[in-house]
């Protein structure tokens, strides 16, 4: 049905019905008391409404101390910079133990290579 001809439909039943205006205080009156005789709104109807008001309200405070975190100061970075003195290279540092690292690694990959071949082709 088309949403047209059903509201053209409505429309012309609601015209036909006219209240009759004989008593118009008595009209007003009726209508009246039918306002005030409306049920309260229960309280489960309020506890989506105070749900979304608490829920906005931790938002908001969340959202005021992620802003308070971001302005506050950085940790006082010390006068003299920290030197590491106890770390030790993993390089050699004489030009033969230079040398003989180098072709220890160089052994190491080509064995690898080697055993991934060999695992390549088994598969």
């Amino acid at each position: 049905m088309n949403t047209k001809s059903f509201y053209n439909q409505w429309l012309d039943s609601v015209r036909k019905n006219v209240p009759s205006l004989e008593n118009p205080e008595d009209l007003t009156a009726s209508v009246m008391e039918r306002i005030e005789n409306l049920p309260e709104k229960s309280f489960v109807l309020k506890i989506p409404y105070w749900t979304s008001v608490l829920s906005g309200a931790v938002a908001c405070g969340l959202f005021c101390l992620l802003i308070c975190e971001y302005n506050r100061p950085l940790v006082n970075l010390p006068e003299k910079p920290i030197v590491a003195t106890t770390v030790k290279s993993p390089l050699p540092e004489k030009k033969e133990d230079i040398l003989h690292f180098l072709k220890e690694r160089q052994q190491r990959v080509v064995a690898s290579h080697k055993l991934r071949m060999q695992l390549a082709q088994k598969y």
